[in-house]
């Protein structure tokens, strides 16, 4: 249960230090839609200008200056927390290696075997559906979604208009967004193919 509900969950496994520089045969940015990039600097402006505001009012309401240390670096750590906590799960490439996908992060990035690849198409996005654990649009749009006709989906998506779903022979889903979809996709079922062969 605690492997379903964990933020940073790194399905299926987390890579190897090892398969760090395995080869790439494709890679894909993972850039930000016009919505991602709203909400992350709202977000960003928003944390600045109260922080901003409680600082400036401390020195009124803190009468020690130890006080005033531990009520701003408390205000401080815990607002930039939040923003550079969920950084780094945010995709940042998607690569296609010799055995899997692999969803590039700043930490913990993680592959899907192409030997689990069950289905690979495009999709819309919806917006008929819930986070159950999840980033909802700064740095985009991660983890655990639950969707009404998807079902449960673990999302990587940082542009909406691009998004691919894969389905793994286990019933797992995921959600891409590669810059070029159709790229990516022409050249995973090029590879699958190969496979197959």
């Amino acid at each position: 249960m605690v492997d379903i509900f964990s933020f940073c969950r790194i399905p299926p496994r987390s890579l190897p230090l090892d398969s760090l520089g395995s080869p790439i045969l494709y890679r894909s940015k993972a850039t930000y839609d016009g919505l991602t990039r709203s909400i992350t600097i709202a977000v960003w402006v928003g944390i600045v200008a109260i922080v901003s505001i409680v600082v400036s009012r401390l020195p009124e309401e803190v009468s020690s200056t130890l006080e005033l240390i531990a009520a701003l670096l408390a205000t401080v750590g815990v607002s930039f927390g939040v923003l550079l906590g969920l950084l780094p799960f945010s995709p940042r490439s998607y690569e296609l290696t010799l055995s899997g996908i692999v969803i590039r992060r700043i930490w913990r990035s993680f592959e899907i075997p192409y030997t689990e690849i069950e289905e690979a198409k495009r999709i819309s996005w919806s917006w008929a559906g819930i986070r159950l654990y999840a980033s909802g649009g700064l740095y985009g749009y991660f983890g655990l979604f639950k969707f009404r006709d998807l079902g449960r989906v673990w999302v990587y998506v940082t542009n909406r208009h691009n998004v691919v779903l894969l389905r793994t022979r286990s019933g797992t889903q995921y959600m891409l967004s590669p810059e070029d979809p159709e790229a990516f996709l022409e050249k995973l079922k090029a590879i699958l193919a190969k496979m197959d062969a």
